[in-house]
């Protein structure tokens, strides 16, 4: 019955897409009109910058879209576009469709490895490693270092040198990283915009990009099983997230907070996942439901413990 309803908002719709890119487009000149002529009032100045990074987070879901093809009707439309886009928010669109769409096939079975999750070992294998291996997750893994610093320096630096071992240093993907860079210093260089501003806005996009990504999956009761247990609705329902993300901040997380259904049917785009949600009655599914308290619980989730079924910290 879920999947029925589902199936019916899992329809590209150009008029609807353009829609979307076009208050992409109005919050970024919003951005730069505050960044430009504030002269008289320091809050815009910095009210501008807040704009343009949770702005990033914004197109970088619209390209996450057009990665599963479901942004627009036509794929050549998603690829050229979400190539773009995937430059203008440091990572490059097919290396994106590649891993991600691997995310999604084996998400919550503990039998396949997935290198997009936050939480990456249980419990038992933590208190099994070496010490110098432990010492360095004990403190790159720390929740506050790993969203200030691990996330936002593997997403705009560490996965350059990934991408060159992955793909080759001439390839699509490593060049289009390198041209992630390259963008941000022209303009800098041609229009001035202050290089500080552009790193901070890049850096604090990735941090708050890092964040919603963790509250996606790694929030208890979790759902992690072996093959032999796993069922993928199981894994999309029981172990994907509904955020309560308040307004005005849901216009930059563009519908990502409706994880459940993303996972349920990766076809349903970014646009319609609001009405998706309130088309179906979900009383009587276990979906994980998460507000702000909860939300701030759960960043310190780091582990599992797979003999209480739980998420822990250190």
């Amino acid at each position: 019955m879920i999947n029925n309803k589902i199936t019916y908002f899992a329809k590209p719709n150009n008029f609807k897409a353009v829609k979307s890119i076009l208050l992409s487009f109005f919050l970024q000149a919003s951005a730069l009109f505050m960044i430009f002529f504030s002269d008289a009032y320091a809050f815009l100045y910095y009210l501008g910058w807040s704009v343009h990074s949770l702005n990033i987070v914004r197109i970088f879901i619209q390209m996450h879209d057009m990665a599963h093809y479901s942004f627009f009707s036509n794929s050549k439309l998603n690829y050229h576009v979400g190539t773009l886009f995937g430059i203008y928010t440091f990572f490059p669109f097919i290396a994106w469709r590649d891993g991600h769409n691997h995310h999604h096939k084996h998400f919550g079975n503990l039998d396949r490895y997935d290198a997009s999750q936050t939480i990456l070992f249980t419990k038992k294998e933590y208190e099994n490693m070496p010490l110098l291996k432990k010492t360095l997750i004990r403190i790159f893994r720390d929740p506050f270092i790993f969203f200030t610093f691990t996330v936002p320096f593997t997403w705009n630096i560490g996965t350059l040198f990934l991408f060159i071992k992955r793909y080759g240093l001439k390839s699509k993907v490593t060049s289009q990283k390198l041209m992630s860079y390259v963008f941000y210093i022209f303009l800098n260089l041609v229009f001035n915009v202050p290089m500080f501003e552009l790193c901070f806005s890049i850096y604090f996009a990735s941090l708050v990009g890092g964040i919603l990504f963790h509250l996606q999956h790694s929030v208890n009761v979790p759902y992690r099983k072996h093959q032999n247990e796993w069922d993928k609705m199981e894994a999309s329902l029981e172990g994907s997230t509904y955020l309560q993300i308040p307004f005005p901040l849901n216009i930059f997380t563009n519908g990502i907070e409706y994880h459940h259904i993303h996972h349920l049917n990766t076809m349903v785009p970014c646009y319609n996942l609001s009405d998706c949600h309130n088309s179906i009655d979900w009383d009587k599914s276990n979906i994980n439901i998460v507000n702000f308290n909860l939300a701030f619980k759960s960043l310190f989730n780091v582990m599992l413990d797979e003999e209480n079924k739980l998420l822990v910290s250190f």
